[in-house]
């Protein structure tokens, strides 16, 4: 794996996540009420429907005007069918 970015900065990585820059993987629970996600600049997408609690989900986000937007999707859809 090539990690070309890092930032311990979480407004940065949306901002970079939001202009279709890169992808994050994350807690579902940490986008409650998430700025980016209620307006849509960002879209989560669950990796798996088991949840590891309750209320405790793991998944992606992602912009739509990213250009691999499509292949990011298709590998999300075939990890959650290994799963």
């Amino acid at each position: 794996m090539n990690i070309l970015f890092y930032s311990s900065n979480s407004e940065v990585i949306k901002k970079t996540v939001a202009e279709g820059l890169a992808i994050r993987l994350l807690s579902g629970y940490s986008l409650n009420d998430d700025p980016y996600v209620e307006s849509g600049r960002i879209i989560p997408v669950h990796l798996s429907d088991n949840q590891v609690v309750s209320d405790l989900y793991f998944g992606c986000l992602v912009s739509e005007q990213n250009p691999r937007y499509a292949v990011i999707q298709r590998l999300l859809d075939d990890y959650t069918l290994l799963k």
